[in-house]
């Protein structure tokens, strides 16, 4: 048996007659703080138990995980008030000598074990002791005790509530450590290190690990491994692949190490992005440093790996085709985490910060460097409200120009007077074989400079890039086909770079009749500044003008062959009335200027602008003096026509004025008529039009 196994024993011996007896809670004088022991057993840390003597002697852990016999633990007990440590009272580490008071590790037990010596301490039966099980700057569990002057008191604890202490004897204190105590239950591993002598840490399930070199001098530092916790691996939006491996230090490094650490990513999965051969030289391992501020990444310099090789292998063999020996060169040519940084200063972030106080970490995934330029749309011009002919395109390349694949990079509208892109979330991976990211469409919104940015994490632009001459990724220098460099590189902090595509969006002509003299309708100021549409009685021409007043040319569309066309001076010619409630004469007039242009219906069941403003055009009667406008809305009306069951008079009409013209809004999405009265100086009618009919679609 084991030496200190069956000193253990025979130190718990005294307690074990009375472990099966009948137990009862003794109860605590009435100013005493409650007692508790936390730990798996009790809500507290799911891989780590106390036993018997601490716990019940019928209380076995669940051994759901591994025990991890490669930590440092210490064991502190304290006068506890309740709140807080009020006086330490013992420190029991592995490192101490002798037998008493130390902490040792029974790895065929599976248990740590501190025996705590009480005889020259002078405790207190009226006072409450505090164990706390730390690793690095972590608590892990804690037992309060109770002193007890006979063995009969002992007994009759329950152990579920504290622990009992027979007076000056030495307190066995056995516990259980899983792998997982040290990141909340994840898939980890965790090993206490003592820097003097060095040692290594190996992520079991991946083979990822931490390699340390003796140290001249240092601490005991506690390293775990992990998987990183967000899926996605780094928030960088260069292509990444391989595992994510995230690594903390448990206390702060006291000081640089040197010879340096190395961190080796030892697997790849399938999340592989495609790269041509010569891009294996390219790759290169990040670390990402989450801070409360800041999120910050840096390239990492090539430097080889502790990974494993086949027995037998030589170290880094010619390469006989890129998809093995280019990956074999990945994995070994660039794996290495820090290079010829020292652990501390190429790391800070790996620490859980000051006190522990909060917590940060540093993640590692291999990624490719890549750069981006703007490849088409750089500046265009267009209609205000309608989309750029060339939607924008960015071509992200590696530092040699040759195409990158999923890279992600991402639109968004910098300008302030609206418009739209597709996808509305602006995101735009970049094709593996062209290299392109691309925005399906940019609208404009009103007249004005608009702007779109693209932007990627970590994807240099042509003013911000990396550290060689030129434009560069974000990347210390690469010479591919070493594996050993001869000369330090430093790491290469990752930036955002930026693209801006510009478009200007240019007002379009207001195309509308002259209206000079026209008569203003209630709430409308003339000239007209809205689009509007022109019904016009049978034989009436008018006179277009355009805003703002700029050389252009007309034109007209007249799909019927039966309304009149349009002059250079844009005067439409003698139209056709509508005066068929069940078809329409429209004729579409357009002015076409350098920049932009614009259009308006005549005579149109289809008038579809808004404000409905509605100007009508009639021709003069000889005498008249005065014109009874009388316009209508129809109800009850067939589809596509002015056929309608009824008619109500709109609002404002009739009205009376002496032009040749009149405007008005009209009410609601349907169809609507008019008609003209003309009266002599007596106010006698002299004659009456035909109804003209208009519909409008919204």
């Amino acid at each position: 048996m084991n030496r200190v196994v069956r000193f253990s024993l025979t130190a718990t011996a005294a307690l074990v007659g009375f472990a099966c007896q009948d137990r009862r809670t003794l109860t605590s004088p009435p100013d005493a703080p409650a007692l508790e022991i936390r730990d798996g057993f009790s809500n507290g840390n799911p891989h780590f138990f106390f036993v018997f003597p601490i716990r019940s002697v019928d209380l076995q852990p669940p051994n759901t995980a591994p025990f991890n016999p490669d930590l440092a633990p210490v064991v502190d007990i304290c006068e506890w008030d309740g709140s807080a440590c009020v006086q330490q009272i013992s420190h029991l580490t592995m490192s101490a000598q002798g037998l008493l008071d130390r902490v040792f590790v029974l790895p065929q037990a599976e248990l740590y074990l501190a025996l705590w010596r009480t005889d020259q301490l002078q405790l207190s039966a009226d006072k409450i002791y505090r164990i706390t099980v730390v690793v690095g700057t972590r608590v892990l569990a804690f037992a309060d005790v109770n002193v007890v002057k006979t063995l009969q008191q002992a007994a009759e604890v329950d152990r579920a509530d504290f622990v009992p202490l027979l007076k000056d004897q030495i307190l066995p204190i056995p516990f259980r450590i899983e792998k997982g105590a040290l990141c909340d239950a994840q898939d980890c591993d965790s090993k206490s290190i003592d820097l003097t002598q060095g040692g290594s840490v190996v992520l079991a399930t991946t083979g990822d690990r931490v390699d340390i070199p003796a140290q001249t001098s240092g601490q005991v530092v506690t390293i775990t491994l992990h998987p990183c916790t967000d899926p996605n691996g780094l928030g960088i939006d260069l292509p990444k692949f391989g595992n994510c491996l995230t690594v903390t230090t448990d206390p702060l490094l006291a000081a640089p190490l040197s010879p340096p650490a190395t961190v080796s990513i030892c697997s790849l999965h399938d999340n592989i992005p495609a790269l041509v051969h010569a891009q294996q030289d390219l790759v290169a391992l990040h670390r990402q440093d989450i801070t409360p501020n800041a999120t910050l990444v840096s390239a990492l310099p090539h430097s080889t790996d502790f990974c494993p090789r086949p027995i037998g292998a030589a170290p880094l063999p010619p390469a006989r085709n890129w998809m093995e020996a280019g990956w074999r060169a990945v994995r070994h040519g660039v794996a290495s985490l820090f290079g010829v940084r020292p652990l501390h200063a190429a790391t800070a972030m790996l620490d859980v910060g000051g006190g522990g106080e909060t917590p940060v970490f540093s993640d590692f995934q291999f990624a490719l460097p890549a750069k981006m330029t703007i490849l088409t749309g750089a500046v265009q011009r267009v209609l205000a409200n309608t989309a750029v002919p060339i939607p924008p395109a960015v071509l992200v390349t590696d530092a040699d120009g040759r195409p990158v694949g999923g890279a992600r990079v991402h639109f968004r509208i910098t300008s302030t007077n609206g418009g739209s892109i597709t996808p509305t979330d602006g995101i735009a991976l970049s094709d593996p074989v062209t290299g392109l990211a691309t925005l399906t469409s940019w609208q404009v919104g009103d007249p004005g400079d608009h702007s779109v940015d693209a932007s990627g994490f970590g994807i240099a632009d042509p003013q911000n890039n990396g550290p060689a001459e030129g434009f560069d990724p974000f990347a210390p220098a690469v010479f591919p086909g070493h594996a050993d460099l001869d000369m330090a590189q430093p790491e290469v902090p990752l930036c955002t770079g930026h693209l801006t595509f510009s478009a200007t969006a240019l007002a379009p002509l207001l195309v509308r009749p002259v209206t000079t003299g026209f008569a203003s309708a209630a709430g409308l100021v003339l000239p007209l500044t809205q689009a509007n549409g022109a019904s016009m009685q049978s034989g009436t021409g008018v006179l277009l003008e355009v805003a703002p007043i700029t050389a252009v040319a007309w034109s007209s569309s007249d799909p019927l062959g039966t309304v009149g066309s349009v002059n250079t001076t844009g005067l439409v010619a003698v139209v056709q009335g509508n005066d068929d409630p069940a078809v329409a004469h429209e004729l579409v007039v357009k002015a076409a200027g350098t920049a932009a242009e614009g259009a308006m219906k005549i005579n149109s069941y289809a008038f579809d602008h808004l404000p409905r403003l509605t100007t009508l055009v009639w021709r003069p009667v000889v005498g008249a003096v005065s014109y009874d406008v009388e316009y209508q809305f129809g109800n009850g009306c067939t589809a596509g026509t002015a056929v309608c069951a009824t008619w109500a008079p709109h609002s404002g009409s009739p009205a009376t004025t002496a032009s040749l013209g009149y405007v008005f809004e009209f009410v609601g999405a349907q169809p609507g008529r008019w008609r003209v009265v003309a009266h002599g100086v007596l106010g006698s009618i002299l004659s009456t039009s035909e109804w003209v009919y208009f519909s409008y679609l919204h």
